[in-house]
């Protein structure tokens, strides 16, 4: 989009900002009428009418609701990108604190003398059974698979 260099298109971008903040409708008139009166081409320094402020105020009011949508959505995005990362980091470390308890346990195993206890106790889908039970029982989400 071009840019506006034209004292309404400052006039715009003021009180869009003025909108974003908060202000009064009066109080963005006094300041648009300010402006025009210090910064306004010569020639053009009267008042400007009722109706150009009515449109730009209903305009900026419009971009700042959309600013703050758009504001409120990020917020809301980062929030449960986040919480995602968070609950990552909470599997991550339930995984390394059940295999490093898994390691005593094959160990253990290595150790068995029946040849089928090993078998059975070191194939993956158990492993898989074992971690994911643990998770449940710890609350948290099974998404990761043992051995890796």
């Amino acid at each position: 989009m071009p840019r506006d260099n034209s004292w309404s298109g400052f006039a715009q971008s003021i009180a869009n900002l003025l909108a974003l903040a908060n202000l009064r409708d009066q109080a963005i008139i006094d300041v648009l009428t300010v402006h025009r009166r210090e910064h306004g081409d010569a020639g053009k320094r009267e008042p400007k009418a009722l109706s150009f402020f009515v449109h730009t105020i209903a305009t900026a009011r419009k971009w700042a609701t959309e600013q703050q949508e758009r504001d409120r959505k990020r917020a809301e995005r980062e929030a449960k990108q986040k919480e995602v990362e968070e609950q990552e980091a909470k599997e991550c470390a339930l995984i390394a604190e059940v295999s490093a308890s898994d390691l005593d346990a094959q160990k253990r195993l290595a150790d068995c003398s029946n040849w089928m206890c090993t078998a059975w106790c070191s194939s993956a889908t158990t492993w898989n059974r074992v971690i994911a039970s643990s998770l449940r029982m710890a609350g948290a989400r099974a998404s990761h698979r043992w051995p890796p």
